[in-house]
């Protein structure tokens, strides 16, 4: 008498893959065609620098504004020292590192602080906000700020 194998229900399998790749893959490949069609506008990012003029001999001679009057310099993440990392985290989005790029809390606390002041005074903006504002500069309204949601 010859014996036969079972494999397992080949249905329980389908619907394992099914929800790996709906919780895996989907958001993957939704990401990228949504980058395609939306492209991230990461020049935006790039403005303009202040000019450094250095001699043969690497000592500085001058330094000039931006083009829209800021100080801009080029640096490597890897010479800004890990303490101001630090602190402009703590300073900008203390909560940085536990939220989605949202923090509900500090957009509730500036909403609540703007309307008892009657004007704006405090933003809510997390990094990820900021960055995206930056990305697409937009006038400084609610609408705005739905939009960099």
């Amino acid at each position: 008498m010859m014996t036969k194998f079972k494999y397992g229900n080949t249905g329980t399998i389908t619907k394992k893959y099914l929800i790996v790749f709906m919780l895996v893959l989907l958001p993957v490949i939704t990401f990228f065609i949504l980058n395609l069609i939306y492209p991230l506008p990461v020049k935006e990012l790039r403005r303009d620098r202040s000019i450094v003029v250095y001699s043969r001999d690497g000592e500085l001679l001058s330094l000039y504004l931006s083009g829209d009057d800021h100080w801009r310099f080029d640096s490597d993440i890897e010479e800004i020292p890990e303490f101001f990392k630090k602190a402009l985290i703590e300073y900008e989005d203390r909560w940085f590192y536990s939220h989605p790029g949202i923090n509900p809390f500090s957009l509730l606390r500036a909403l609540v602080v703007n309307v008892r002041s009657g004007r704006t005074v405090c933003g809510g903006s997390t990094l990820t906000m900021q960055v995206a504002r930056m990305m697409e500069p937009k006038p400084r309204t609610f609408r705005s700020k739905l939009i960099e949601m």
